[in-house]
């Protein structure tokens, strides 16, 4: 017996897209601005916090915005 899920898919391919925007796009923000802030020679410990902050802060705008 297999469940047809067919009907589901628009709304599947729509959550993945929200997923990917959501926690995808603060991510990569917050990696690239760890990377620089490295370079830099700021200490570690200040680039985590600091990622940390830009991803959480990411995610939330993202949830807000999102359509």
């Amino acid at each position: 017996m297999e469940i047809d899920l067919s009907p589901l898919q628009g709304t599947m391919n729509e959550m993945a897209i929200n997923l990917v925007k959501v926690l995808g796009i603060p991510f990569i923000v917050a990696m690239f601005i760890g990377l620089l802030l490295e370079r830099v020679k700021v200490p570690k410990k200040i680039v985590s916090f600091i990622c940390i902050v830009i991803l959480l802060t990411g995610c939330y705008q993202m949830i807000i915005r999102i359509d």
